[in-house]
């Protein structure tokens, strides 16, 4: 289930009522769109550019090491690269969000 934080967005469109009615009107809204939009996309490109490079790049690299440890070795050099890509990435992406948190 997906839980949204409403309160750095309502504090954003109460930055841009100018007026102070409660209400964005056509020019408010639209400065708080390009404003809001920035944001976003500032935040997706980065997170593209951690899935499409960083975390593969991690991936590729951990797994010759990996399969030199004396209890997990094994088990990664008999896994197929696509699981034990997809595990790695998995806990990379948990444990960022863990680090996220605090």
């Amino acid at each position: 289930m997906l839980i949204m934080n409403w309160e750095p967005l309502v504090g954003l469109s109460q930055t841009f009522d100018r007026n102070e009615d409660g209400m964005l009107d056509r020019t408010e809204f639209a400065a708080f769109l390009e404003k809001f939009t920035k944001n976003v996309s500032a935040r997706v490109s980065a997170n593209i550019l951690i899935f499409s490079i960083v975390i593969p790049t991690i991936v590729v690299w951990s797994r010759p090491g990996a399969e030199s440890l004396p209890l997990v070795g094994p088990i990664v050099r008999r896994a197929p690269k696509p699981i034990y890509s997809a595990v790695m990435t998995t806990l990379i992406v948990f444990a960022g969000s863990q680090f996220r948190k605090v």
